[in-house]
């Protein structure tokens, strides 16, 4: 008896699951056209990507050179797939513009909001002289390894937390955290 109870409400779990990431779907294209719009905007703020990471909790995951490297960050996407089971890909991509250490200027990463989660990305082309080894400091491994086919300890959990919290947060509303980073250099 009690099994099938928790059956049903199993059932009804699975559903709402399936009701949720429709409706997350919904309004996630709703909300592209304007943030494509706000991102034409954005780009008449010189500095602003970096500016807004500055003052984000993003920042404490990254190296020293994570952080010079991302001062040439110009824009930064989010996209997502769902898919007919319930769950969905995250797609974040950083373009980092005219940089003095990476070739390919615009880096990505997806992920997929299941277990066991898969991840692929971008892969990082270096310019001769540097390395990702480069940006890794002796206790923390450079943001970058996410992007990077060769990362030594990236795990789809950890690309998954940094895609899921720039999807929700950083990405959602970039201009509350430029404003934090602008009153905290006033």
């Amino acid at each position: 008896m009690a099994a099938e109870i928790q059956s049903r409400i199993n059932a009804l779990a699975a559903s709402r699951a399936r009701d949720l990431l429709q409706l997350h779907s919904k309004y996630f294209a709703l909300t592209k056209p304007l943030a494509a719009a706000r991102a034409l905007c954005l780009q008449q703020l010189p500095g602003f990507w970096p500016q807004a990471l500055s003052a984000h909790y993003i920042r404490d995951l990254c190296t020293e050179k994570d952080c010079e490297l991302l001062q040439r960050l110009e824009d930064v996407t989010v996209d997502e797939f769902p898919s007919r089971d319930g769950s969905k890909t995250i797609k974040v991509a950083f373009d980092l513009g005219s940089n003095e250490a990476i070739a390919n200027a615009s880096l990505w990463l997806t992920v997929t909001d299941t277990l066991p989660r898969d991840t692929t990305n971008s892969g990082i082309v270096f310019k001769a002289g540097f390395s990702l080894a480069d940006f890794d400091e002796a206790e923390k491994e450079s943001l970058f390894r996410l992007f990077a086919s060769e990362g030594r300890t990236q795990t789809a959990d950890k690309a998954f937390d940094l895609a899921y919290c720039i999807q929700t947060d950083l990405w959602v509303d970039p201009c509350k955290y430029y404003e934090m980073a602008s009153s905290e250099l006033s």
